[in-house]
């Protein structure tokens, strides 16, 4: 998992928030790990999505709380309930 949490930090560093550009590493970082189900970027408060590799439908989606946090701030919560993505998928977000 810290694997695919560093390729997250390092693919996106370099790009704003939310762009076309930054959603494409995500999607490209969650391809190559098979464990990831999604990737987010939150809000400061880490309580919605504000946007995904899961597409729009998941943007502005409340999260529980996190499982774990790591020291560079990336949070980690497992078997998220999507209600609107009808599922529950294992996800990391940034």
């Amino acid at each position: 998992m810290n694997v695919a949490l560093s390729a997250v930090a390092a693919a996106t560093a370099e790009q704003p928030p939310c762009s076309a550009a930054s959603v494409a590493m995500m999607q490209d970082v969650q391809a190559r790990f098979s464990y990831v189900g999604g990737i987010a970027r939150l809000t400061s408060a880490g309580s919605r999505i504000l946007c995904s590799t899961l597409g729009p439908a998941a943007e502005g989606l409340r999260l529980g709380p996190a499982e774990h946090v790591s020291a560079a701030g990336v949070t980690v919560r497992r078997e998220v309930a999507l209600p609107r993505l009808q599922g529950t998928l294992p996800r990391a977000d940034v």
